[in-house]
């Protein structure tokens, strides 16, 4: 049983008009500054067997990023719900050590 699940992100609140380009140019920005060891991104055509065994917690699709209309946006993203899951504890783990390194040299 694979445990690879995608899930969609609606987003209702954009203020100003958006192109569909725009959000991707936007997801690829964040994903490379900020979250480039949580977030991912696909661009070639997937299904959820390609993401079996993937560390990320999310992998966006950006195939699957679209806005209805100009003001609504879905973000389709994949995840694997053990790897990840498992990658996201042994993180918290180890931040923890790092905190209580630090508190013990107090």
């Amino acid at each position: 049983v694979l445990g690879v699940f995608g899930l969609f992100f609606y987003i209702n609140s954009v203020k100003n008009p958006v192109k569909v380009e725009d959000v991707k140019c936007a997801i690829g920005e964040s994903v490379i500054s900020d979250y480039n060891k949580l977030v991912s991104i696909a661009e070639d055509k997937c299904v959820s067997s390609d993401f079996v065994g993937s560390q990320c917690s999310a992998i966006v699709d950006i195939n699957q990023v679209s806005v209805i209309g100009d003001k609504f946006v879905t973000i389709g993203a994949w995840y694997d719900n053990e790897m990840g899951y498992s990658k996201r504890l042994i993180d918290l783990y180890n931040h923890m050590v790092k905190v209580d390194i630090v508190e013990m040299k107090r």
